[in-house]
């Protein structure tokens, strides 16, 4: 928020605190208003868990720089983690004159507008709502591209492990037999067995990267390559349906 003088200040510096507390009370978040960090001070920073703070920048209508505010505290940082996302908040300009024992159920009521930025240089929609969407938009905050490398692998990982658990349990095979529509014969089992094996553990082998060059080695066992292919025996049969073919290398 560009730093006005006077009155101004003042009943900005209440919307910030009210704002933040409304986030905290209402939503459960982690906010607060106005800390000083690294001799920067932006209006609310929101701390997610396992994610890098949010900053909130917040003006009132007509809002002419928050924009700027908003794109000034991307890669500013706070605890040790880059600023990646920051949310240009608007507020209606007749909650300038609310008394500030009526603000909280004033400001909870009203209808916000806002839009998110990147530190990769994209954007959000400009939307609108009220503080509880807005919640919901800061929650859900796209990290930017540079990062999805890392959701991927952590995504990849996660699948992995969910598969062996999966194929171990008794009964999988009839099951996973019964959703391809197969007997729960060689093949089945064989992806039963390929995928409790040792995984790689090479980022090059995640999701993204065994769609965009098929085959690749090492999806499941080591020396193993994973093709996608519509089998002999269901082709005719289930149209689009594919099932993985693993052979050993």
């Amino acid at each position: 928020m560009t730093t006005p003088t006077g009155s101004d200040r003042s009943h900005e510096s209440v919307i910030n605190d009210t704002l933040a507390r409304v986030l905290r009370e209402r939503l459960g978040f982690s906010a607060v208003a106005e800390s000083l960090v690294n001799g920067r001070r932006p209006d609310i920073i929101v701390r997610l868990p396992q994610a890098a703070p949010i900053v909130l920048e917040i003006e009132f209508e007509p809002a002419r720089t928050v924009q700027a505010d908003a794109l000034s505290r991307l890669g500013m940082e706070i605890d040790g983690a880059k600023v990646q996302n920051a949310f240009a908040v608007t507020v209606p300009a007749r909650l300038r004159a609310t008394d500030q024992r009526d603000l909280f159920d004033r400001l909870e009521a009203s209808t916000l507008q806002w839009q998110e930025w990147r530190s990769d240089g994209t954007s959000g929609p400009k939307l609108s709502g009220k503080v509880s969407e807005l919640g919901n938009a800061v929650t859900l905050a796209t990290p930017p591209s540079g990062d999805l490398d890392e959701t991927v692998n952590v995504l990849d990982e996660g699948a992995r492990r969910a598969g062996v658990i999966l194929y171990r349990a008794p009964g999988t095979l009839a099951r996973v037999a019964n959703v391809f529509r197969a007997p729960p014969g060689d093949e089945v089992a064989h992806m039963a067995r390929s995928s409790s094996s040792t995984p790689c553990s090479s980022k090059r082998d995640s999701p993204v990267n065994r769609i965009r060059s098929r085959p690749r080695r090492c999806p499941y066992g080591r020396g193993d390559i994973l093709e996608v292919r519509p089998t002999p025996n269901l082709g005719r049969d289930t149209g689009s349906r594919l099932l993985p073919d693993i052979h050993h290398g």
